[in-house]
């Protein structure tokens, strides 16, 4: 068996064609690469119910500013337990708002809600918890937000 020795010529060019083939491979990925900051995805916009999704619990759905009131009223705040809640976007609805506003006209003005149905949204939520005689019972409470810092201006819990 032969063995074969490189000559210097030969070691040149074999250094030469692996220089070629990582500058080709470096310009192959540079191209391909090169315009996906073009491509990446532009930010998202928020839209009224995402900025309105940040006042919701993800895990049940619950209005958080919502549970905490409960936690202040209920006799037994260990006992609460989220059945469902809805909500309403007055800016969608002014009928409503507008009734809300007649029945609550102190609600309204300077460091409360604001006067503008675009600014508010309405919650209903159903829960169960205890009572004074320890009873398990079914409630609901109704309660009006201002969009902007999500703090609950009207809160009520239902007979």
């Amino acid at each position: 068996m032969e063995t074969k020795t490189l000559t210097s010529k030969e070691k040149k060019q074999g250094c030469l064609g692996a220089l070629i083939v990582f500058i080709l491979i470096s310009i192959i990925v540079g191209y391909c690469t090169s315009g996906n900051e073009e491509k990446a995805e532009k930010p998202k916009v928020m839209t009224r119910t995402d900025s309105l999704k940040k006042y919701f619990s993800e895990v049940d759905g619950s209005c958080l500013e919502m549970t905490d009131k409960l936690n202040e009223y209920l006799n037994d705040p260990s006992s609460y337990a989220h059945i469902e809640t809805k909500y309403i976007d007055l800016r969608e609805n002014t009928e409503l708002f507008n009734e809300f506003k007649k029945e609550h006209p102190d609600l309204f003005g300077t460091d409360k809600l604001p006067t503008s149905a675009a600014d508010i949204f309405y919650v209903i939520t159903t829960f169960r918890a205890k009572n004074g005689f320890g009873a398990l019972m079914k409630y609901q409470a109704e309660g009006v937000f201002d969009v902007k810092t999500g703090y609950c201006e009207y809160f009520k819990v239902l007979d």
